[in-house]
């Protein structure tokens, strides 16, 4: 495609589509779409779609959609959605939706009101 793709280090870098992907270290970093991915370390960095998505450490950080995606550490983090995740250390932080999330208990309350807000109270007869 016609994007930016840069690789230093003994890592796998793959860049698909109109984006930028930048790759640092032993790490595998994947970019597809129109993304920016970044990735620093020795993780796995995955992006799909029109997000960013920043991986620095030894963690596993995936974003898909348009949302912004940023893991620091050596947790995992998931981003689906066009929201904002944010993980910081050696937990698991998974997000999906539109909302913004910082770690698993917000992202799980997050995931309860955009599930049952829409559908049960919304629905609800008055």
């Amino acid at each position: 495609g016609a994007g930016s793709v840069t690789g230093t280090g003994a890592g796998s870098v793959t860049g698909t589509g109109a984006g930028s992907v930048t790759g640092t270290g032993a790490g595998s970093v994947t970019g597809t779409g129109a993304g920016s991915v970044t990735g620093t370390g020795a993780g796995s960095v995955t992006g799909t779609g029109a997000g960013s998505v920043t991986g620095t450490g030894a963690g596993s950080v995936t974003g898909t959609g348009a949302g912004s995606v940023t893991g620091t550490g050596a947790g995992s983090v998931t981003g689906t959605g066009a929201g904002s995740v944010t993980g910081t250390g050696a937990g698991s932080v998974t997000g999906t939706g539109a909302g913004s999330c910082s770690q698993p208990t917000t992202c799980s309350a997050l995931q309860y009101r955009s599930k049952y807000s829409s559908s049960r109270i919304s629905a609800r007869p008055p």
